[in-house]
């Protein structure tokens, strides 16, 4: 078990960098193409795995005028996004994961919080173990806690808040994607939704997975047609590769 001492160390590094914003959200390379999608407009954003608000910070930072439903499954780092955000106008905080469907999941939550999934981590792989020994603790060690979580479907949620448009859905979810994307199918297909930005992971960090095709056999027969990729590289010198990508509609593109 972690000692006590080495629980107060990490809670404290934590919250310390959660105030300072380090280790936050930087898709930079991404800003021009939001702005050029949806300039001169008040866009409707969704923050699917939005941590502890760094992203509701670089989206306002692009669109001022934004309206941003933020979800947050975590009740550790939804707190710390309500006490920056949630007296903020135009922000909606949730605190629920978002899958397939309605329900529960289970959440494994890390030590390095932004690394949290309803998939757990898998400890055999090297980033397991660098990521275990930054935070002087196995692998084994590393996910801090497991507990159920309530999860609700994008289309739901859409036709409980009248979302009439999304102009940019942002999922970070690792390696969760797919099952967002699953339960948006009504809300993809409408055409209702711009910009997708999305992590994927393709590396062995988790027990589970992802490849460009389990996202665009969902994506490209609803007419989303891929856009940027933020990186390069290989599985061979980074076992736990991961991109930063965008899909974008493909009426956007004759326009």
């Amino acid at each position: 078990m972690i000692s006590f001492l080495k629980r107060v160390r990490h809670a404290i590094r934590w919250r310390i960098h959660a105030y300072l914003g380090i280790g936050g959200e930087d898709n930079s390379q991404f800003d021009a193409v939001l702005s050029h999608f949806t300039k001169d407009l008040e866009p409707v954003i969704f923050d699917i795995g939005a941590h502890n608000g760094e992203s509701i910070r670089r989206f306002k930072k692009i669109f001022p005028k934004s309206t941003i439903h933020a979800f947050e499954p975590d009740i550790g780092n939804f707190k710390i996004m309500d006490k920056g955000w949630g007296d903020k106008k135009g922000i909606i905080l949730n605190n629920i994961g978002v899958s397939r469907k309605k329900g529960t999941l289970t959440f494994h939550r890390n030590l390095k919080t932004n690394t949290s999934s309803f998939h757990a981590v898998n400890t055999e792989s090297e980033w397991a173990k660098m990521r275990s020994a930054r935070q002087e603790v196995t692998p084994e060690e590393f996910t801090e806690k497991s507990y159920d979580v309530p999860i609700i479907d994008l289309d739901s949620y859409v036709d409980e808040h009248n979302i009439s448009y999304i102009h940019v859905l942002k999922m970070d979810t690792q390696g969760h994607e797919d099952e967002v994307l699953a339960g948006a199918e009504k809300t993809l297909k409408s055409g209702i939704v711009d910009v997708i930005e999305t992590e994927l992971i393709v590396g062995n960090a988790y027990t589970k997975s992802l490849q460009f095709y389990d996202l665009e056999k969902v994506l490209i027969p609803m007419g989303y047609r891929f856009y940027a990729i933020d990186s390069a590289g290989d599985r061979l010198s980074t076992p736990s590769l991961s991109f930063n990508i965008i899909y974008v509609h493909e009426r956007l593109l004759n326009q």
